[in-house]
């Protein structure tokens, strides 16, 4: 069974991987980042509410997967890199080495972009995911 640390974690070893391969994945780091998204949205509130009730009530619709968006700094070999994949990828967002505080898989289209700044500023690119499966969190197995 596994065993699950209960301690606080830092974003510090925080990355965006790229899984290569067939049946069981290859995740290689896709390239620094300096943020992540939310990585599991919350269901939808699909209205229930009829003229016998006082107040509104709900019951959970679909989880909301918007497209995700990361941030990295530029570099002319990161921006090749990212720009030059095409198809739905295999993706992860790997807590610790290896995902040694969990991972995240999930596939989507990979797009890249350079996002403005203006004097003494480090330069940056927007990476956004759009995701065509469920966010999957898969725990570190012992």
């Amino acid at each position: 069974m596994p065993t699950y640390n209960s301690n606080p974690t830092s974003t510090i070893g925080t990355y965006l991987m790229k899984g290569t391969g067939s049946g069981t994945l290859s995740y290689t780091k896709l390239c620094d980042i300096k943020d992540y998204p939310d990585l599991i949205g919350a269901p939808e509130a699909l209205e229930t509410t009829t003229l016998s009730d006082t107040a509104r009530t709900y019951i959970q619709g679909l989880k909301n997967n918007e497209q995700l968006t990361f941030t990295a700094n530029y570099t002319e070999n990161n921006f090749n890199t990212l720009n030059a994949l095409s198809g739905v990828q295999h993706l992860a967002v790997d807590f610790g080495t290896d995902g040694a505080d969990g991972r995240f898989t999930f596939d989507g289209y990979v797009s890249v972009s350079i996002v403005g700044h203006g004097i003494n500023e480090v330069r940056e690119m927007s990476i956004v995911i759009t995701p065509t499966t469920v966010i999957t969190f898969v725990p570190k197995s012992e």
